[in-house]
C-alpha cells in the first residue's frame, strides 16, 4: 500500500513536470471543468470527451480537420471517486480563435455542465497544473490523464 502511494506520487511528479513543459506550446490556452450527468461512468465520460474534442477541432481548423484530422491541443484530467461525481479539468488551445467565441462554441458543444471556463493566465498556469494534477479525488492518479483524448 505504501509503495503504491509512492508510485502514484512519483507518477504525479513526472506528470506535473511534463505538463509544465507542454503548457508552453499552447498559443491561446483555455481552462475549465466539465461535469457529467449523474451516474455517468468513466468510460462514458471518455467517449463524450472525445466527441467534444473532435467538435472543437472542426471548429478551429475547419478544412484541415476535415481533410487531415488536425486536432486542437487538449489535456483532460478525470476526477471523481464514484460514478456520480465524475468531472474533467482540462486545458485546450483555442489557437487563433477569439476566446469569447471559442468559449461559446465549447458551451454549445457540451450539453452537460460546464464551469469555470476562462483563458489561462501564464502567471497562473503552474497553480492550475498543480490543481488538476492533485492526488485527492482520483481513484488512481495513473488513470486520471485521459490519454485517448490527450493531444499535443
Amino acid at each position: 500500500m505504501k509503495s503504491e502511494l509512492y508510485s502514484e506520487r512519483n507518477i504525479q511528479r513526472h506528470t506535473r513536470e511534463w505538463l509544465k513543459g507542454a503548457s508552453d506550446i499552447f498559443d491561446n490556452p483555455i481552462i475549465g471543468t466539465l461535469t457529467f450527468a449523474y451516474g455517468a461512468s468513466a468510460s462514458s465520460a471518455s467517449k463524450q470527451l472525445k466527441v467534444l474534442h473532435h467538435k472543437l477541432s472542426k471548429y478551429v481548423f475547419r478544412n484541415a480537420y476535415n481533410n487531415h484530422k488536425k486536432m486542437v491541443r487538449f489535456i483532460p484530467f478525470l476526477e471523481g471517486l464514484n460514478d456520480d461525481e465524475h468531472h474533467i479539468h482540462f486545458i485546450v488551445d483555442a489557437h487563433h480563435k477569439d476566446v469569447h467565441d471559442f468559449i461559446c462554441k465549447l458551451n454549445i458543444s457540451w450539453h452537460q455542465g460546464i464551469k469555470d471556463v476562462e483563458p489561462l493566465d501564464k502567471n497562473l498556469s503552474e497553480k492550475w497544473i498543480d490543481y488538476i494534477s492533485k492526488l485527492k479525488s482520483k481513484a488512481r492518479f495513473s488513470d486520471a490523464l485521459i490519454l485517448n483524448c490527450t493531444h499535443l
